[in-house]
């Protein structure tokens, strides 16, 4: 392909374009992934924005590559609702509400010119800026917001055409990107841009070099590099991003109903009860369904009782059961209050079904679970009442959407912390009303404070603090308080630090990696570093973190 093919013009998008376009994206975000993870201001090895990214976009791939010649608007709901089920992490979260947008700005539209694209990206930047409570500049919001502000100025010119469009917001994506540490101080300080921002960056610039005609070997991205960032070798497990999209059952059951009988309150309530995953939206006029279900026609006879359907697709997924939750082989009778836990380390796993937890997600290393995921774990606990323990503030995002697609009942408590986690699933009790239990558990993790301690996986500058690759550090609610030698002195040296009440208990959780005599030593030096508090010992089996230690 000649070199004049990668200047073409582009009046109007097809959908065929799009579907396209999303899919090399998709591919390009792939390649890139492990550049994403590494831009993370704390030198810890769980920085995943790159991977949530991309297997938010593998779902959206899921929903969009079989499509035959749709039209613009079919892609553009189809990647929303992919994006929407698949959301991992805070980025997928917020990239899901941006694609959430441009579905909605590309309604009825069959193709679409440069004014209309533009008008989406705009669209886009506003429904995820509106999907976060306190947005903050720097970050992949400014991103969004200044990419699709270029893409508006650009459609303005005389005879713009798509292609000038998205060059204009993907040259003021990459330019975004390189101000963030202007904007946000923590990224100046550690010296890295915005990680989601690259991965918005990435994606359109996938998205372009597929509306240009470009291969995928053709593609290059200039990697952010800057003083303080060193290259942090592959992490991406290919095995675990082919688990993490072998996670549905039964049979994909989409369609759509029009001229219905019935509010679509009393649809989504019964559709529910017929598989999983489902989705409900529409209005007084059409209706679409999405689910995950084992009898489609069942589905199906039910709604043409309600009016006409049309545009069925039925496809058959793979019939794996989710690793994460064993809850499945369990046979219990429903709880008055259900709970879900996303934990890291078996150790942690057993701890929370010991105390009670009924639906355990146990995250393998990086990895966090999607919109769908949560779900189904609520869902499994047979439970009115709900309460999602994300452990995790990168679970906050998927959490808060899981309930508002879940509907009335499930509720999350923002738990930052796995101790945080512990400390609410003790407060509950299942004779209380539902408002009082989110009431104590709101109350109880204020009081605990969380030291990790842990293995910096590259030099970065923090705080004024210098950190030298493969130095330990400690962490204490994420801010960093101590560097040394080795994980025992790191410990001691930042519980030194800290001002702890005779009255507090102080538990310590041993990672994978620590061995159990080291652990019984670490809480030797503590308990005689701090004879009035009581300490204790428990195995936690978290990756990365040689230590999690509760001060509550």
């Amino acid at each position: 392909m000649g070199k004049g093919q990668y200047n073409r013009k582009l009046e109007r998008l097809t959908g065929q374009d799009m579907k396209q376009a999303f899919i090399t994206s998709t591919h390009y975000l792939e390649k890139n992934t492990d550049h994403i993870n590494a831009l993370n201001v704390f030198p810890v090895p769980d920085g995943d924005t790159g991977i949530n990214m991309l297997l938010t976009m593998r779902s959206v791939k899921d929903e969009i590559e079989n499509l035959e010649n749709p039209p613009v608007s079919l892609v553009a709901s189809k990647a929303s609702l992919g994006s929407l089920m698949g959301a991992r992490g805070n980025s997928g979260v917020i990239l899901s509400q941006f694609l959430s947008g441009f579905a909605t700005a590309l309604e009825n539209v069959e193709t679409c010119d440069a004014q209309t694209l533009a008008n989406a990206l705009v669209a886009s930047a506003n429904a995820a800026y509106l999907a976060v409570a306190k947005p903050v500049e720097g970050t992949m919001l400014t991103v969004m917001r200044e990419l699709s502000d270029a893409a508006s100025q650009a459609s303005l010119a005389n005879q713009a055409d798509v292609i000038e469009v998205c060059k204009a917001a993907v040259a003021a994506a990459h330019t975004s990107v390189s101000n963030t540490p202007i904007l946000l101080n923590v990224l100046a300080e550690a010296g890295v841009v915005d990680a989601g921002g690259v991965g918005i960056a990435v994606l359109l610039e996938g998205f372009l070099s597929s509306l240009l005609g470009k291969s995928m070997k053709d593609l290059s991205f200039q990697k952010y590099s800057l003083p303080n960032l060193a290259p942090l070798p592959p992490s991406i497990n290919k095995q675990f991003l082919d688990d993490a999209q072998s996670n549905q059952y039964g049979f994909c059951t989409q369609f759509m109903i029009q001229e219905h009988t019935v509010g679509i309150d009393e649809i989504r309530l019964q559709i529910s009860e017929m598989g999983n995953s489902s989705v409900v939206i529409g209005n007084q006029s059409i209706i679409k369904v999405h689910l995950h279900c084992d009898n489609p026609d069942t589905v199906i006879s039910y709604c043409q009782s309600l009016g006409a359907i049309s545009q069925i697709n039925i496809s058959n997924m793979d019939q794996q059961h989710n690793e994460f939750l064993d809850f499945h082989s369990q046979s219990k009778q429903s709880p008055n209050l259900g709970i879900v836990a996303v934990v890291r380390g078996e150790g942690f796993a057993s701890l929370f079904k010991s105390l009670g937890c009924h639906s355990v997600i146990e995250c393998i290393n990086t990895m966090n679970p999607s919109t769908k995921e949560l779900i189904e774990a609520a869902k499994e606990t047979k439970s009115n009442q709900i309460v999602i323990l994300p452990n995790n503030p990168n679970i906050h995002f998927t959490a808060e959407q899981a309930a508002k697609i879940f509907g009335p009942g499930l509720y999350y408590i923002p738990t930052k912390t796995l101790p945080e986690g512990v400390a609410a699933l003790l407060s509950s009790s299942p004779d209380l009303p539902i408002e009082q239990v989110l009431k104590n558990m709101n109350h109880v993790i204020k009081g605990v404070r969380t030291l990790e301690i842990l293995k910096a996986v590259r030099s970065v500058k923090i705080s004024g603090i210098s950190i030298i690759k493969d130095q330990i550090i400690g962490l204490l609610d994420g801010k960093l308080i101590s560097v040394g030698k080795t994980a025992i002195t790191v410990l001691t040296n930042s519980l030194v630090n800290i001002n702890i009440e005779v009255d507090q208990i102080i538990t310590i959780y041993w990672g994978r990696d620590t061995n159990s005599a080291t652990a019984k030593t670490a809480m030797k030096q503590v308990s005689n570093l701090l004879p009035k508090n009581e300490v204790e010992l428990v195995y936690g089996g978290q990756p990365f973190y040689d230590y999690i230690v509760s001060l509550e």
